[in-house]
């Protein structure tokens, strides 16, 4: 029995190692895509509703 290493085991560890952080990548890209895409922006609406401001009251009378 020899000890050299099973060179396809250790191919596919270099492999998963390689795979892994990729896959991590391509999920973070895909999110930040998604985030920018969207930009959770709503449009500007004026405000319709009246406002009574203490110190205006005294100065119009």
């Amino acid at each position: 029995m020899s000890n050299k290493p099973n060179t396809s085991l250790a191919q596919n560890k270099a492999t998963g190692r390689i795979r892994v952080p990729l896959l991590i990548a391509a999920l973070v890209v895909g999110i930040l895509a998604l985030a920018y895409i969207d930009g959770g922006e709503e449009p500007i609406r004026p405000i319709v509703q009246t406002v009574t401001l203490p110190g205006a009251a005294a100065e119009s009378e």
